[in-house]
Protein backbone atom coordinates (compact mmCIF):
# COMPACT_ATOMS: atom_id res chain seq x y z
CA UNK A 1 0.00 0.00 0.00
CA UNK A 2 1.56 3.14 -1.01
CA UNK A 3 1.26 6.24 1.74
CA UNK A 4 -0.14 9.75 -0.04
CA UNK A 5 1.68 12.13 0.58
CA UNK A 6 -0.06 15.55 1.01
CA UNK A 7 1.03 19.03 1.36
CA UNK A 8 0.27 21.42 4.01
CA UNK A 9 -2.45 22.87 2.25
CA UNK A 10 -3.65 19.58 1.08
CA UNK A 11 -3.71 18.59 4.88
CA UNK A 12 -5.68 21.80 5.39
CA UNK A 13 -7.93 21.29 2.74
CA UNK A 14 -8.84 17.72 4.43
CA UNK A 15 -9.15 18.90 7.89
CA UNK A 16 -11.16 21.92 6.43
CA UNK A 17 -13.24 19.80 4.56
CA UNK A 18 -14.08 17.71 7.50
CA UNK A 19 -14.80 20.34 9.86
CA UNK A 20 -17.16 21.56 7.58
CA UNK A 21 -18.66 17.85 6.97
CA UNK A 22 -19.21 18.00 10.55
CA UNK A 23 -20.42 21.40 10.92
CA UNK A 24 -22.83 20.36 8.38
CA UNK A 25 -23.93 17.00 9.93
CA UNK A 26 -24.65 18.77 13.02
CA UNK A 27 -26.36 22.00 11.50
CA UNK A 28 -28.91 19.16 10.07
CA UNK A 29 -29.31 17.86 13.37
CA UNK A 30 -29.44 21.19 15.57
CA UNK A 31 -31.36 23.47 13.02
CA UNK A 32 -33.12 21.04 9.84
CA UNK A 33 -33.99 18.43 11.93
CA UNK A 34 -36.26 20.62 14.37
CA UNK A 35 -37.12 22.54 11.48
CA UNK A 36 -39.02 19.57 10.40
CA UNK A 37 -40.16 18.34 14.04
CA UNK A 38 -41.98 22.26 14.19
CA UNK A 39 -42.99 22.16 10.74
CA UNK A 40 -45.02 19.04 10.94
CA UNK A 41 -46.27 20.31 15.03
CA UNK A 42 -47.53 23.19 13.06
CA UNK A 43 -49.11 21.27 10.65
CA UNK A 44 -51.23 19.44 12.81
CA UNK A 45 -51.99 23.04 14.97
CA UNK A 46 -53.29 24.21 11.73
CA UNK A 47 -55.21 20.56 11.40
CA UNK A 48 -56.89 21.57 14.70
CA UNK A 49 -57.33 25.12 14.25
CA UNK A 50 -59.35 24.25 10.84
CA UNK A 51 -61.16 21.34 12.95
CA UNK A 52 -62.49 24.33 16.07
CA UNK A 53 -62.87 26.86 12.54
CA UNK A 54 -65.46 24.11 11.31
CA UNK A 55 -66.98 23.49 14.57
CA UNK A 56 -67.64 27.00 15.20
CA UNK A 57 -69.27 27.54 12.03
CA UNK A 58 -71.39 24.67 12.93
CA UNK A 59 -72.47 26.36 16.37
CA UNK A 60 -72.66 29.81 14.20
CA UNK A 61 -75.40 28.10 12.27
CA UNK A 62 -77.02 26.23 14.67
CA UNK A 63 -77.64 29.16 16.36
CA UNK A 64 -79.20 30.96 13.55
CA UNK A 65 -81.65 28.12 13.43
CA UNK A 66 -82.66 28.32 16.61
CA UNK A 67 -83.26 32.25 16.31
CA UNK A 68 -85.17 31.11 13.41
CA UNK A 69 -87.31 28.30 15.43
CA UNK A 70 -87.63 31.21 18.27
CA UNK A 71 -89.05 33.42 16.04
CA UNK A 72 -92.04 31.07 15.33
CA UNK A 73 -92.32 30.54 18.84
CA UNK A 74 -94.32 32.41 21.46
CA UNK A 75 -93.53 33.31 24.98
CA UNK A 76 -96.11 32.11 27.92
CA UNK A 77 -96.77 35.37 28.32
CA UNK A 78 -98.78 35.37 24.89
CA UNK A 79 -100.36 31.78 25.66
CA UNK A 80 -103.49 33.53 26.40
CA UNK A 81 -103.33 34.93 22.58
CA UNK A 82 -103.19 31.13 21.70
CA UNK A 83 -106.35 30.24 23.43
CA UNK A 84 -108.33 33.32 22.02
CA UNK A 85 -107.01 32.24 18.60
CA UNK A 86 -108.18 29.03 19.18
CA UNK A 87 -112.02 30.03 20.16
CA UNK A 88 -112.06 32.67 17.48
CA UNK A 89 -111.21 30.10 14.97
CA UNK A 90 -113.30 27.68 16.30
CA UNK A 91 -116.59 29.96 16.39
CA UNK A 92 -115.83 31.28 13.16
CA UNK A 93 -116.25 27.85 11.84
CA UNK A 94 -119.50 26.95 13.18
CA UNK A 95 -118.59 25.05 16.04
CA UNK A 96 -120.25 25.00 19.45
CA UNK A 97 -117.62 25.50 22.47
CA UNK A 98 -118.31 23.57 25.57
CA UNK A 99 -114.82 24.29 27.26
CA UNK A 100 -111.50 25.70 26.03
CA UNK A 101 -108.69 25.27 29.03
CA UNK A 102 -105.03 24.53 28.89
CA UNK A 103 -104.00 20.89 29.94
CA UNK A 104 -102.10 21.53 33.20
CA UNK A 105 -102.27 17.72 34.07
CA UNK A 106 -100.19 16.72 31.88
CA UNK A 107 -95.99 16.69 32.39
CA UNK A 108 -94.41 19.08 29.93
CA UNK A 109 -91.87 17.89 27.44
CA UNK A 110 -89.15 20.22 27.14
CA UNK A 111 -86.22 20.94 25.43
CA UNK A 112 -83.45 23.56 25.57
CA UNK A 113 -85.24 26.58 25.25
CA UNK A 114 -88.95 25.59 24.86
CA UNK A 115 -91.65 23.25 26.46
CA UNK A 116 -94.95 22.08 25.11
CA UNK A 117 -98.26 23.47 25.53
CA UNK A 118 -101.71 21.02 25.31
CA UNK A 119 -104.98 22.97 24.99
CA UNK A 120 -108.12 20.71 25.41
CA UNK A 121 -111.33 21.64 23.74
CA UNK A 122 -114.92 20.60 23.72
CA UNK A 123 -116.35 21.34 20.88
CA UNK A 124 -119.93 20.39 18.73
CA UNK A 125 -121.00 20.43 15.25
CA UNK A 126 -120.91 18.87 11.90
CA UNK A 127 -117.83 16.95 10.58
CA UNK A 128 -117.42 19.33 7.66
CA UNK A 129 -116.87 22.44 9.69
CA UNK A 130 -114.98 20.24 12.01
CA UNK A 131 -112.56 19.42 8.75
CA UNK A 132 -112.58 23.65 7.65
CA UNK A 133 -111.28 24.47 11.67
CA UNK A 134 -109.07 21.59 11.63
CA UNK A 135 -107.46 23.14 8.21
CA UNK A 136 -107.56 26.49 9.76
CA UNK A 137 -105.30 25.23 12.81
CA UNK A 138 -102.48 23.91 10.98
CA UNK A 139 -101.80 27.07 9.82
CA UNK A 140 -102.16 29.08 12.75
CA UNK A 141 -98.84 30.90 14.14
CA UNK A 142 -97.29 29.48 16.32
CA UNK A 143 -97.88 26.21 14.63
CA UNK A 144 -100.41 24.03 16.31
CA UNK A 145 -100.99 20.64 15.85
CA UNK A 146 -103.70 18.62 17.03
CA UNK A 147 -102.23 15.41 19.20
CA UNK A 148 -105.54 13.48 20.31
CA UNK A 149 -109.20 13.59 18.89
CA UNK A 150 -111.97 11.71 20.47
CA UNK A 151 -115.84 11.71 18.95
CA UNK A 152 -119.00 11.12 22.02
CA UNK A 153 -122.49 11.32 20.75
CA UNK A 154 -124.71 14.26 22.45
CA UNK A 155 -126.50 11.58 23.42
CA UNK A 156 -127.20 8.16 24.79
CA UNK A 157 -129.82 7.35 22.24
CA UNK A 158 -127.58 9.30 19.22
CA UNK A 159 -126.82 6.47 16.79
CA UNK A 160 -123.67 6.39 14.12
CA UNK A 161 -125.81 7.87 11.05
CA UNK A 162 -128.54 9.77 13.13
CA UNK A 163 -128.56 13.52 12.39
CA UNK A 164 -127.10 15.74 15.45
CA UNK A 165 -123.57 16.58 16.19
CA UNK A 166 -121.60 14.39 18.44
CA UNK A 167 -119.07 16.02 20.50
CA UNK A 168 -115.71 16.38 19.88
CA UNK A 169 -112.54 16.49 22.67
CA UNK A 170 -109.69 17.88 20.94
CA UNK A 171 -106.13 18.34 22.73
CA UNK A 172 -103.81 20.66 20.48
CA UNK A 173 -100.20 20.71 20.96
CA UNK A 174 -98.05 23.98 20.13
CA UNK A 175 -94.16 25.22 21.86
CA UNK A 176 -94.20 28.26 24.22
CA UNK A 177 -90.81 29.71 24.88
CA UNK A 178 -89.16 28.87 27.96
CA UNK A 179 -88.68 31.58 30.36
CA UNK A 180 -89.26 34.38 27.61
CA UNK A 181 -90.52 37.84 29.00
CA UNK A 182 -89.62 37.32 32.25
CA UNK A 183 -91.87 34.53 32.62
CA UNK A 184 -90.04 30.93 34.00
CA UNK A 185 -91.42 27.59 32.67
CA UNK A 186 -94.37 26.85 34.50
CA UNK A 187 -96.35 29.65 35.80
CA UNK A 188 -99.88 30.48 34.12
CA UNK A 189 -98.95 34.01 32.72
CA UNK A 190 -102.13 34.85 34.12
CA UNK A 191 -104.67 31.94 32.03
CA UNK A 192 -106.74 29.96 34.20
Amino acid sequence: MKIVKMTEVQKQLVIIGGVAALMLILGVWVLVLPAFARLSSLKSEIAQVEHKKEILEQQKQMNEQVKKLEKGLTSEKKRHLILGQLTNLAKNHGLEIDTVTPDENKEKKSGGFYHDFLIRMKVSGPFAQLLRFLSAVEKLEPHTAVSQMSFEPTNEYQRPGEAGSPAITLVLKTLLLKGADGVTSGTDGGVS
